[in-house]
């Protein structure tokens, strides 16, 4: 029940990203096009790709997590045992899940400063304390996905 809720934020969350990406695209195009058709870029082109990058990044690495996406090394961990396979693999989960959970705790510290003194990106006078917060709620839907995946190779372990 617990990993369904996860996963089912991750998708969300992915759902953000992918529309973040999509405005990418036409905020690109509008800039080129503009540009090159009109001799007037748009405004901001910087600013709105940079602050939706964030989006992109933080909506995305839950749900990579979930489909088993990130890049993994495992030349020399195919060749080990499968319980020192497990213990890596928790292992593995449990350092990422602390430091991805460090991570979003300092960013939402980082969004509560941007937001008390107001903090607004350079040409558009956008707040950038909204995509702080995305990042941190991006970084802990990881930590959740990682304490899932925690959960689940225990409960594995255990049965056999």
């Amino acid at each position: 029940m617990v990993e369904k809720t996860v996963h089912t934020i991750a998708r969300w969350l992915n759902w953000l990203a992918d529309s973040a990406i999509v405005a990418i695209m036409v905020i690109v195009c509008l800039n080129v096009l503009g540009r090159d058709l009109f001799g007037v870029p748009l405004d901001g082109t910087v600013d709105m790709v940079s602050l939706l990058g964030a989006f992109v990044i933080a909506g995305a690495i839950a749900h990579t997590q979930v489909l088993k996406g990130h890049i993994r090394i495992t030349l020399f961990i195919e060749l080990l045992p499968r319980p020192i396979r497990t213990i890596l693999a928790c292992l593995i989960d449990f350092v990422g899940m602390v430091l991805f959970g460090i991570i979003s705790w300092q960013t939402i510290l980082f969004a509560i400063g941007t937001h008390e003194i107001g903090e607004l990106s350079e040409v558009l006078k956008i707040p950038i304390t909204p995509f702080a917060v995305m990042v941190s709620v991006g970084c802990m839907a990881l930590t959740l996905v990682l304490l899932t995946d925690l959960i689940s190779l225990f409960s594995k372990g255990v049965e056999k």
